[in-house]
């Protein structure tokens, strides 16, 4: 009888193991449906040259929209509407073989400090999560960590959007083209 409930078990927690994760179902599933998104905020897209981010950049900053963050490669620009706080968001690109593939934004609260608790990233990514979902749509899944807290994601053909905190002021989230990330992940 011992025999027969181990073994039970060790079939349950082996097909428990086989069974894939929502995420990855909605990642093969939409890279699958050789759909491509290329857009992100501000008029950035996927596989634009390094020097079109540039003269994007240079645009949006005559404009009065972004400027130069700390660091030559980050920019940076302030949300004030639709927030309880002015949050600022700080970009930065990853390129490869002159192709912008991705994309980090930080935000995080202008009035973040440790004693002020109602502007850390717990609070705000509810937050930049509504904000990504009026930009780019719904269906972001809760990925649940035991240590962390929980972070969003989701896939549109090519395009991944993940937002987590990335410590306790800020938010990250990450737009990757996953066409591109499974080549250099090779």
């Amino acid at each position: 009888m011992r025999n027969v409930v181990y073994s039970i078990g060790l079939i349950a927690i082996m097909l428990a193991g086989c069974q894939s994760h929502p995420y990855q179902e909605m990642e093969e599933r939409e890279l699958a449906s050789g759909v491509r998104y290329d857009s992100l905020l501000m008029g950035m897209t996927f596989g634009m040259s390094l020097q079109d981010f540039f003269d994007r950049c240079m645009d949006l900053n005559r404009q009065k929209l972004i400027y130069q963050g700390p660091g030559a490669r980050i920019v940076e620009y302030v949300i004030k509407e639709d927030v309880k706080s002015p949050v600022t968001v700080q970009f930065q690109p990853s390129f490869h073989e002159d192709r912008l593939y991705e994309m980090s934004y930080d935000y995080f609260y202008n009035a973040w400090a440790p004693w002020n608790t109602e502007f850390g990233s717990d609070s705000l990514i509810l937050t930049v999560k509504d904000m990504t979902e009026d930009s780019f749509g719904g269906g972001f899944l809760a990925i649940e960590h035991a240590e962390k807290p929980t972070a969003y994601a989701k896939v549109d053909g090519n395009r991944r959007i993940s937002i987590s905190a990335k410590d306790e002021r800020r938010v990250l989230v990450r737009f990757t083209d996953l066409t591109v990330a499974k080549q250099l992940n090779k």
